[in-house]
C-alpha cells in the first residue's frame, strides 16, 4: 500500500488492526481466508465486534 498517501489516523487505524489480526485472530482463520476456504468473513467480523477497537469507536462517535 502508498502509506504515503494516508493520514496520521489512517496509519493509526492501520496499525490497530494490523496488532489485531497479529495478536486475537487465529492464523488458521487468515489462512482460510487467504484461500478462500472460509465462504465469509462473519466470524472475523464478529471477533472484530467484541474487539471494539478504538478507531472504530472514533468514527462511529463522529458519525452520530
Amino acid at each position: 500500500m502508498f502509506d504515503f498517501l494516508l493520514n496520521e489516523e489512517e496509519k493509526a487505524l492501520q496499525n490497530e488492526v494490523r496488532e489485531f489480526v497479529k495478536n486475537d485472530v487465529p492464523s488458521k482463520m487468515v489462512r482460510d481466508m487467504d484461500l478462500s476456504l472460509m465462504e465469509t468473513g462473519r466470524p472475523f467480523i464478529e471477533m472484530a465486534g467484541k474487539k471494539k477497537p478504538i478507531s472504530f469507536q472514533r468514527k462511529h462517535a463522529l458519525d452520530t
